[in-house]
């Protein structure tokens, strides 16, 4: 905004030569730009209104199924109060009575009349909207309220009369084949034993405007059907999903909605806890939509005429100054391509000219900074290649050994652990090698150290000479080696490596001219046969290559657990 305002201002300026402060032309600048804020807060307004009657919307699908299905509950609580009276009345258990003992059986019955006029009665208290009917403990039809149905219980339903021990709710009327009814039925008990059903078929004009005509209410049982009505959600299958789900929530009332920011397909739902059914109904949203929907065109109209009254005045104050900001628009582009050295060429005595004062001025001193940066730059990349190599010689120093150039034995622990843990590998066994030069001390006692240390570098490339791409060679200290090798197949050819290394010292150095022989003293060890660790099969190869040398030296012998006796003898 701020932003925009300013290039505004510079439009304004007049042409002619003539003297103007943008300073000044400010407030016609200001004024034209309401148009931004007017536009910017009606869509707040609009917005937050929406906001609003979305909001509106669900908590009143909310409130509104909560006192639905707490009058839906109310009236079916009454009706079930109802029927399970009737069959406690003396004139339905008599007849139910005769019945079962086969004394009269329908319009025989003396009974028949008073309780056919009972339930007329009671039909019509509730508008015949609920119709009852008398089964016998057979199933047969006794009595009704009225004459449109007369069949017998059992030819549609499965469930023995006898097996209803307590007022039940049939979620649809098999028997009348309505949608729009459910069935209430009540044993007829006399002495702990049912002799007859009492069955209340009630119609959802019953409940009135809790249960509507246009179907905008139902319910949802816990198998996922619905009572007054044939479809429910199931058009919409996203809501009908999210509102079985709830049945085995804990969420009690709320609201489910095709979109969050939609007034259509809103509907409230309250869980009718004592059957553990959800009392759903649909918000009937049409009079927020149409309040909604004029309130964009009132804004619509006003802001397109203040917008065209804006525009036209805009376009003509630009032309004023349009060159001066593309030229000083287009140095600025080049200026960000890289090119640090260019500036601007504008001269005017108000806010535009100081504008590329300022431009240049920065300019300078990004271009200063910038040769300083480069410079810093280089002295830093340099640094780093100078720490890069005194890292990588002081890692060279801590795993290798500084005579023989071999790993020492914090580079062979580090390697063979990788090796033993990694998951990737394709070795599954393991040997290590410990080798130890017999005699050594006696070249280093009769000609000197440093020929030791040359005949310790001749071994050295003996012994790599030897090797496999996978083996890891390191010496241990003094004379010892160490070898881990996990390219081998058999014992057999673990034993003819150890063969080889032990003939590489048979044949006698040349150290600058003079001569020196030893030879080599090996033990082998396995792993896993040998141990779990790199250090228990360091220690066992070292038993055995101490049995070698005790053995009479120049050889190589494999550990095997009764050497570790042997040693300490």
């Amino acid at each position: 905004m701020i932003k925009f305002n300013i290039i505004m201002t510079y439009y304004l300026i007049p042409a002619g030569g003539k003297k103007m402060s943008i300073k000044k032309s400010t407030g016609l600048v200001i004024t034209l730009m309401s148009t931004l804020p007017l536009i910017i807060l009606t869509i707040i307004a609009f917005t937050v209104t929406y906001v609003k009657y979305l909001d509106l919307a669900k908590e009143s699908a909310t409130k509104l199924a909560e006192d639905y299905s707490s009058g839906f509950e109310t009236q079916l609580n009454a009706q079930i109060a109802e029927i399970e009276g009737l069959a406690q009345a003396n004139s339905i258990q008599n007849i139910a009575l005769e019945s079962y003992n086969g004394v009269a059986s329908g319009t025989s019955s003396a009974y028949y009349t008073p309780v056919s006029q009972l339930l007329f009665d009671t039909s019509l208290y509730t508008n015949n909207n609920i119709s009852y009917y008398i089964y016998d403990i057979n199933g047969y039809f006794v009595v009704g309220s009225d004459n449109k149905f007369t069949g017998d219980w059992e030819e549609y339903m499965s469930i023995p009369v006898s097996s209803i021990m307590r007022t039940t709710i049939l979620k649809s009327s098999n028997i009348n084949k309505n949608r729009g009814s459910i069935d209430l039925v009540t044993p007829i008990i006399i002495k702990n034993t049912v002799i007859g059903l009492v069955r209340a078929n009630i119609s959802s004009a019953y409940f009135g405007n809790f249960i509507p005509d246009s179907g905008q209410a139902f319910i949802l049982t816990e198998d996922g059907s619905y009572l007054f009505s044939s479809e429910g959600l199931s058009a919409l299958p996203e809501l009908h999903a999210t509102a079985s789900a709830l049945l085995s929530g804990t969420e009690k009332y709320g609201y489910l909605s095709e979109s969050s920011t939609s007034l259509e397909n809103i509907y409230g739902f309250c869980e009718i806890s004592e059957y553990h059914w959800l009392y759903i109904v649909k918000q009937d949203g049409s009079a927020y939509t149409r309040v909604l929907k004029s309130v964009p065109v009132v804004l619509v109209i006003t802001l397109l005429v203040i917008t065209v009254i804006a525009v036209t005045i805009s376009r003509l104050q630009a032309k004023k100054l349009t060159d001066p900001i593309i030229r000083l628009k287009d140095t600025m582009v080049e200026s960000t391509n890289g090119n640090l050295d260019i500036r601007s060429d504008i001269r005017s005595d108000n806010e535009l000219g100081e504008l590329s004062d300022m431009f240049n001025s920065m300019m300078d001193t990004i271009s200063s900074n910038y040769k300083a940066l480069e410079q810093s730059k280089r002295e830093i990349e340099s640094n780093q290649r100078e720490l890069k190599a005194n890292y990588e010689q002081i890692e060279r120093l801590a795993y290798h050994d500084g005579l023989t150039g071999l790993y020492n034995r914090v580079g062979f622990m580090k390697l063979s652990s990788e090796r033993f843990h990694s998951t990737g590998t394709k070795y599954k066994k393991h040997a290590i090698l410990f080798i130890d030069l017999d005699n050594f001390k006696q070249v280093n006692d009769t000609l000197g150290h440093d020929y030791g240390d040359l005949l310790l570098q001749s071994v050295s490339d003996q012994l790599t000479s030897c090797l496999s791409d996978t083996d890891i060679l390191s010496r241990n200290g003094g004379d010892e080696f160490l070898i881990m090798k996990s390219d081998f197949k058999s014992e057999e050819e673990l034993g003819k490596f150890a063969e080889k290394l032990v003939q590489i010292v048979r044949k006698p150095f040349n150290l600058k001219g003079e001569m020196a022989s030893v030879s080599m003293s090996v033990g082998v060890a396995l792993y896993p046969e040998n141990g779990s660790t790199i250090s228990e099969i360091i220690k066992s190869a070292d038993i055995a290559m101490y049995v070698a040398k005790k053995s009479g030296k120049n050889s190589y012998r494999f550990f095997r657990p009764s050497m570790a006796g042997e040693v300490l003898e």
